[in-house]
């Protein structure tokens, strides 16, 4: 788990490990999308002031996500192609996320992939 050369996020020590923002728990088939990681250190992973141990530290970092993704995708419906080259994905890694989504004429409603994206869930 550790990546060693990479720097933390918040505090730009090396030797960081890769945080899930989307915890695998919530939401496996996120676990490779770049978007959805950062690097921190030992203490900003999972010590006190981790999003593993503090709540509010989580949520940022999911408000923080949300928004991105809303930013992200602007558009009313997106098909796999396009999911892929935002998300920075392989074919194989959309169809992971997409699996359990519906597919309309249009392609995947963006409101619903983005909470998809989320675990399931919007933040506030």
């Amino acid at each position: 788990m550790s990546e060693g050369c990479k720097p933390c996020f918040k505090c730009g020590l090396n030797n960081s490990e890769i945080h899930h923002i989307i915890f695998k728990s919530s939401a496996k088939y996120m676990e490779n999308v770049p978007s959805n990681m950062v690097y921190l250190c030992v203490e900003h992973h999972r010590g006190n002031h981790s999003p593993h141990k503090n709540d509010r530290i989580n949520k940022e970092y999911k408000l923080d996500y949300q928004d991105y993704l809303e930013n992200l995708f602007t558009k009313d419906y997106y098909g796999p192609e396009e999911i892929g080259k935002l998300l920075r994905v392989s074919h194989k890694e959309v169809n992971r996320i997409t699996k359990t989504l519906w597919i309309k004429e249009n392609g995947y409603e963006t409101r619903e992939l983005i909470k998809h994206c989320l675990g399931g869930l919007f933040y506030e």
